[in-house]
């Protein structure tokens, strides 16, 4: 029997442009690449022999190229809830500044019958 995979949205699915990587995910591996490497050549080229950079040792560069990277990487490869980080972090920054409580017709306010209460209403 031939068989065939249906993904549930098909606008969801990104493209593997080079070596199975999305261009988002490219674009991150390139500014990584650039960023990272520019931080870890200003902090260890001097103690590798170039002409410029500080002096510190490679093991000690590494957590501050890590931190440096993060949100590129954050950028490139999390994918909350299965959305993009710029749409779901739109919905985070929404949700935190609506109010605690919505109304489809507006804001509360009280209202009055205007009829006589019912017996059992009245039990109460």
């Amino acid at each position: 029997m031939l068989q065939m995979p249906v993904y549930g949205e098909i606008t969801r699915i990104e493209p593997k442009v080079l070596l199975g990587l999305s261009w988002r995910k490219l674009a991150a591996c390139a500014v990584m690449g650039v960023v990272g490497g520019g931080v870890w050549l200003l902090l260890c080229g001097g103690a590798l022999g170039l002409p410029f950079g500080g002096r510190v040792s490679t093991d000690l560069a590494m957590p501050v190229v890590s931190l440096v990277v993060a949100p590129a990487a954050l950028w490139g490869w999390w994918r909350p809830k299965g959305l993009k980080p710029e749409r779901y972090l739109v919905y985070v920054a929404r949700h935190a500044m609506s109010p605690a409580r919505l109304f489809m017709d507006g804001p509360a306010r009280p209202v009055r019958a205007k009829r006589k209460p019912s017996v059992r209403e009245r039990r109460r």
